[in-house]
């Protein structure tokens, strides 16, 4: 495994993997419980969010993850009302989407209806049609391609209306430059960023979400798993 070589590397000598879900894993290192974890940059803001004492090594990978919608689904607004599959509420794809959908004006804990579940798995529960949309992982958005089912993925399908859209609404000033960028777009290559910058990103917007309550539900979970000892005094976080 990629983890253990890298760690050996490093001079480790004795490596033990635990087994946990996603939501568990990230508080588990801020409990001291796991030494090293590989998370999503959303995870690490909503743990250090609670005074977790947490530290981020540096970034690993980018641009994996799509959004999958059922035809008719045409934009993130579109989720609307939808179901949206997820593997468990502060989950990776749960607080992906959270942050999309906060950030376009909607309201993650009322305007969207989650459906949690890891087996059958959200990408099974699309392809069998019981879900509106979800988040997929590599391998996932290559299995369905694979099976020819019928998906929106309109970065890849339809730049043009994509580009035109992110004039319209204000987030490119140009519409040949927008539509420039998407398609030179390399989803297949690695590419440089700043892990302080994703984390501050990423921070910026799940405070957008907190503003509609799914922030003071993540800060609630990760206090209740602090030990007391670990907890902030007087309102300060600890350092």
């Amino acid at each position: 495994m990629i983890p253990e070589q890298l760690l050996r590397a490093e001079g480790f000598t004795e490596i033990r993997f635990v087994e946990m879900i996603a939501p568990e894993v990230s508080s588990a290192v801020g409990l001291g419980k796991v030494d090293f974890d590989m998370h999503f940059a959303p995870q690490w803001v909503s743990v250090i969010d609670g005074s977790a004492p947490v530290t981020v090594l540096s970034g690993v990978h980018v641009g994996c993850v799509e959004l999958f919608g059922k035809e008719g689904i045409r934009s993130i607004a579109d989720l609307k009302g939808k179901t949206v599959g997820i593997a468990a509420l502060g989950s990776p794809d749960h607080l992906f989407v959270s942050v999309m959908v906060a950030h376009i004006g909607l309201d993650p804990a009322n305007d969207i209806h989650w459906v949690t579940a890891q087996s059958p798995t959200p990408a099974e529960q699309f392809a069998g049609g019981k879900i509106d949309a979800f988040l997929g992982f590599p391998p996932q958005p290559q299995e369905l391609r694979a099976r020819n089912l019928k998906t929106t993925d309109l970065c890849a399908s339809d730049p043009a209306s994509v580009a035109r859209q992110l004039v319209d609404r204000g987030f490119a000033q140009r519409y040949d430059y927008a539509l420039q960028t998407l398609n030179d777009n390399p989803y297949d290559k690695w590419r440089e960023y700043d892990p302080e910058d994703t984390l501050r990103f990423y921070a910026l917007r799940m405070r957008e979400v907190g503003r509609r309550r799914a922030r003071e539900w993540f800060c609630r979970r990760s206090k209740a798993l602090l030990p007391r000892a670990h907890r902030p005094h007087g309102g300060q976080r600890r350092r």
